[in-house]
């Protein structure tokens, strides 16, 4: 943890940290051609008590918050609904409307 939290530990060299921060721009893109919006990108984004915070992937509007992930074990199935079924640890939530 000393390290990660120090930039002493550089994950970025495994290959699916690589295939996830090749793929992020292409999700990000398929989101919004898919819910017809445009995905801000986003800093650090402090939560109202001053104590916690996130840095999203981007922020739709006011009130959506994105984190896009592409993990390498799910590169190729056919679509996100195949890989959620095949899937332990992943989950999607859409609205009543489907998005």
């Amino acid at each position: 943890m000393y390290k990660t939290l120090f930039d002493l530990y550089n994950a970025g060299g495994s290959v699916s940290i690589q295939h996830g921060l090749s793929n992020e721009v292409e999700a990000i893109k398929a989101y919004e051609k898919q819910y017809n919006c445009t995905v801000s990108k986003s800093g650090f984004v402090l939560h109202e008590n001053g104590i916690i915070g996130s840095s999203p992937d981007g922020l739709v509007g006011d009130d959506i918050v994105c984190e896009f992930k592409c993990p390498l074990t799910m590169a190729k199935i056919g679509n996100i609904h195949q890989a959620i079924e095949q899937s332990k640890s992943c989950y999607l939530m859409e609205d009543e409307n489907g998005n």
